[in-house]
């Protein structure tokens, strides 16, 4: 089950070090670092990476790690500190840039918990991301929203933030499943198609005549990448359709029914109440 984090956003900053950038350090709350240009030698505890632009650094309270540019050009780091959860203390907290053998003892007692076991957070030290551009449109509107404070943007930030960390751990579980990689292009074009046809029940026999892909396996990776069946998922489009219908016509639920592939009324407000949990008359009620 995803946590329902609350999130708190320390700092969001885009960052620029000219040259011979090092930093040697633990922190005291969360961090995630977009190498955006530059490379950087990436040290997390008894691990280094070698990180290119397009990698996203996840590092974590009491981890000590040293971070390193290579060769002479600058490095550029947009990046955010965060609590998961926002906690009392959470505005007091700074940014550490110390060695946890040099930290005060008033300075340790700001680490935050460490949940990332307890909340099977499996995010890596260092991700090298297939679609970079969507992650890089969501932390700059995240350091937007941190520098002008424009009203509620408190809550605006933790929207960004839940957005970001789930497109983190999507692209995440589908890298680690080389199955979804192989047939992406195929899993795109059934969703589509899917969509484009809400007109009809479509068969699994369909889209294995579509994509010469074995229907069995088929549904596995469908489920996999989108966390449905291929057939609910049409369903799911069907209903949405039909709702519209439903609530912005005067059509007969018959016709909308059979509009949308149902071959009677009766299947169709079946399909619709387990979809929606109400039937389709609920959306037809007169205010009086």
């Amino acid at each position: 089950m995803t946590p329902n984090f609350t999130p708190y956003i320390r700092v969001a900053y885009d960052s620029y070090i000219e040259s011979d950038f090092y930093l040697s350090r633990a922190i005291y709350d969360y961090e995630l670092i977009y190498l955006m240009e530059g490379e950087l030698l990436v040290s997390v505890e008894e691990e280094t990476y070698h990180c290119i632009p397009g990698d996203i650094i996840f590092l974590k309270p009491r981890q000590h790690h040293v971070l390193k540019a290579i060769g002479k050009a600058g490095i550029r780091q947009p990046h955010i500190h965060f609590d998961f959860y926002t906690q009392a203390d959470s505005p007091d907290v700074k940014v550490s840039f110390s060695k946890l053998s040099n930290m005060t003892e008033e300075e340790t007692s700001w680490f935050r918990e460490d949940i990332t076991e307890t909340h099977r957070i499996a995010l890596p030290a260092v991700t090298r991301l297939k679609n970079p551009i969507l992650i890089e449109r969501i932390l700059f509107e995240m350091i937007s929203e941190f520098s002008q404070k424009l009203p509620f943007h408190e809550n605006v930030l933790q929207g960004l933030f839940l957005q970001l960390w789930g497109c983190l751990n999507r692209e995440w579980n589908w890298q680690n499943n080389e199955q979804v990689q192989k047939y992406w292009n195929e899993l795109q074009h059934v969703k589509a198609y899917l969509s484009h046809h809400c007109d009809k029940e479509v068969s699994l026999d369909e889209l294995e005549r579509i994509t010469n892909i074995s229907k069995y396996h088929l549904l596995r990776m469908f489920k996999l990448t989108y966390g449905i069946t291929p057939i609910k998922y049409q369903l799911q489009s069907r209903i949405e359709k039909a709702k519209e219908f439903v609530q912005y016509t005067d059509h007969p639920l018959s016709e909308i029914a059979e509009r949308f592939g149902f071959k009677t009324i009766h299947s169709f407000s079946r399909a619709f109440k387990n979809i929606e949990g109400v039937p389709p008359t609920y959306y037809r009620k007169k205010e009086k």
